[in-house]
């Protein structure tokens, strides 16, 4: 019988800046976390191997983005948050709704995250490009 214990809870988000300081470093941990969680899931024919893939990526990045949230925030209810119109998405990650989100032209705009990961994740992008 296999089992694995469920450690999301228990990861800790400070606990990965104080060892990696790059965004893309963090999300690639985060994203090699959850191909571990998967591999040790699934048959060993079935496992995920060589290097991340862009939907891995993109996963980590989404749980990286929840994690945050989580150790921020108490939820939609949060005291931090009452004067924003928050809502929370199917993926479970709070949003803020602004006026450009509420136009009605466009239904596939993104909407900007409760967190100062995106702004983190820019920083770094420009330093690569410069």
């Amino acid at each position: 019988m296999k089992s694995l214990a469920n450690t999301e809870n228990i990861i800790q988000c400070n606990r990965i800046y104080s060892f990696l300081s790059k965004y893309q470093q963090i999300v690639r941990l985060v994203g090699w976390m959850l191909r571990f969680k998967n591999n040790c899931l699934c048959a060993k024919e079935e496992r995920t191997r060589g290097e991340l893939t862009s939907s891995e990526f993109h996963k980590a990045e989404l749980k990286l983005v929840l994690m945050i949230q989580h150790e921020s925030f108490e939820g939609e209810e949060d005291k931090k948050l009452k004067d924003l119109a928050i809502f929370v998405e199917e993926d479970k990650i709070l949003r803020v709704k602004t006026q450009i989100v509420n136009r009605r032209d466009k239904e596939d705009l993104p909407k900007a995250n409760a967190s100062s990961l995106k702004s983190r994740s820019r920083t770094e992008a420009h330093r690569t490009l410069s």
